[in-house]
């Protein structure tokens, strides 16, 4: 099922976006020149189509969902470093998980 979640996120990104498995189930996708409200929509359009998706395993169907987090470099304060990003992603996910899953949370602190 992994596999086929991938190639769909995979199938929806841009040529110059980067989509990596970074452990488990979770993925992270690099979107290159995307501000935040391209950023989100890109994460909602691929939440809506897994969501959408159904999936047989062994016989069984199975739905899946998408909880993203998503981070932006706002323009005025571009040198944060990549651990940084990474963990203003990674709270945003997990503001995602904890109010019910299947959402999209952009990242709204200061330290991005």
């Amino acid at each position: 099922m992994l596999k086929e979640v991938a190639h769909i996120l995979r199938s929806q990104l841009r040529k110059t976006d980067v989509l990596c498995r970074i452990g488990g189930e979770e993925f992270v996708s690099l979107c290159k020149r995307a501000g935040r409200r391209e950023a989100v929509e890109v994460a909602e359009k691929l939440r809506r189509i897994v969501e959408a998706r159904t999936f047989e395993i062994r016989g069984h169907k199975i739905r899946v969902t998408v909880s993203a987090g998503v981070a932006t470099i706002p323009d005025q304060n571009n040198t944060r470093n990549s651990d940084d990003f990474y963990r203003c992603a990674d709270e945003a996910l997990y503001r995602s998980k904890e109010n019910g899953r299947n959402r999209v949370s952009h990242y709204d602190g200061s330290a991005c």
